[in-house]
């Protein structure tokens, strides 16, 4: 059965000699030596839109333990987003997958699934009557998070209506649910002033099959993929420069990595940490590559991301201890100097720049 062809969205480009087990995951390194407050956006194509690499089976599972152990977190839907719930599913299952991965999806007409050729999952080429069932296969069936705008109720800006989030970070979405953009972004340090404005003139603008992508990063003292409390949540308000990683509390991060259940690698057994070696073991750089685009028909806008963590061990073995610590250093003089204490380098930064930049590790 071959893919269909969706109407209003641009043709995917196959990968016919695609090898799953051999594509090493991408190396996104967005940082720079002074942070500035931008959009950032970058055109690309709808068939860069899914990333699959060697650990796509492993994360997989992963975020199967996630939507179950977390159904109220994990995924949330108003009944308003559900034709474009459904739109996005049919376009992945339908064309996307057995477009651009023809070695690992392919559409059976005897049952009127898509079959994973490696696994051999069968996926439903239909959505389910539930929205949220719906999500939750879509958060089974590739490794990227998806959140669904649409406009506010009020007609005053675009609010978030839906999404599947394995791997979120700092946000606990289930708060944040119904949401407008604004809101969500409310503690980000000068969004109102600098990127409220022009972010939702874009939006507005936004024509289906366009896409645009751009990559952010973070610095997380643990190997967390989802941490609900977010990064900030481990440190008081009062740390100051005069932090050392020995200053850590190392019971409060092994704690909230029990809590999560959830580690980098999988399956997961908790492991107490012990001492400063340890505590940079567990620290990595996070960073998302993000995707927005409108869907033709429901006209919603969509968010995805899929999300890295790369060692600081592998960063500074790459030889960008110093790009990186420059990086964390130049948090504080870009246009949002503010941006250094939300993001917490500086209880982090004056440690974690001075090892980037020694001969240990």
């Amino acid at each position: 059965m071959a893919p269909a062809i969706r109407k209003g969205f641009p043709p995917v480009e196959p990968l016919h000699d695609f090898d799953w087990s051999k594509t090493e995951p991408l190396k996104l390194r967005p940082f720079k030596p002074k942070f500035f407050l931008t959009m950032a956006l970058e055109t690309t194509n709808v068939s860069k839109l899914i990333q699959i690499d060697k650990n796509f089976f492993s994360r997989l599972a992963l975020r199967e333990e996630i939507i179950a152990t977390h159904p109220n977190t994990s995924v949330r839907a108003n009944d308003a987003v559900k034709p474009a719930v459904n739109e996005l599913y049919k376009f992945l299952v339908r064309t996307y997958l057995p477009t651009r991965f023809p070695t690992m999806f392919r559409l059976c007409t005897t049952s009127s699934t898509l079959v994973n050729l490696v696994s051999g999952t069968l996926y439903p080429l239909s959505p389910s009557p539930s929205v949220t069932a719906t999500l939750k296969t879509i958060g089974r069936l590739v490794d990227e998070d998806f959140m669904l705008l649409l406009p506010a109720p009020d007609g005053d800006g675009y609010s978030l209506q839906g999404y599947v989030a394995c791997f979120s970070s700092g946000f606990a979405l289930d708060k944040i649910f119904g949401a407008k953009l604004r809101d969500i972004h409310e503690e980000v340090p000068m969004y109102r002033e600098k990127l409220q404005a022009s972010m939702e003139k874009w939006l507005e603008r936004l024509e289906p099959g366009r896409y645009v992508c751009r990559a952010n990063w973070t610095i997380t003292m643990h190997g967390q993929l989802r941490n609900e409390l977010g990064e900030n949540q481990l440190y008081t308000d009062d740390c100051n420069d005069d932090f050392e990683i020995d200053d850590i509390d190392i019971s409060k991060v092994s704690r909230i990595a029990c809590f999560s259940h959830l580690a980098f690698s999988y399956p997961f057994t908790p492991q107490p940490l012990q001492s400063t070696d340890s505590v940079l073991s567990q620290t990595h750089l996070r960073t998302e590559l993000q995707h927005l685009h409108r869907l033709p028909c429901s006209r919603a806008v969509v968010f995805s991301y899929k999300t890295y963590l790369y060692p600081l061990t592998d960063i500074k073995a790459e030889s960008n201890g110093e790009a990186l610590a420059s990086a964390i250093e130049g948090l504080s003089l870009g246009n949002v100097p503010e941006i250094a204490r939300y993001k917490r380098a500086t209880v982090w930064g004056k440690s974690l720049t001075q090892w980037l930049r020694s001969e240990e590790g």
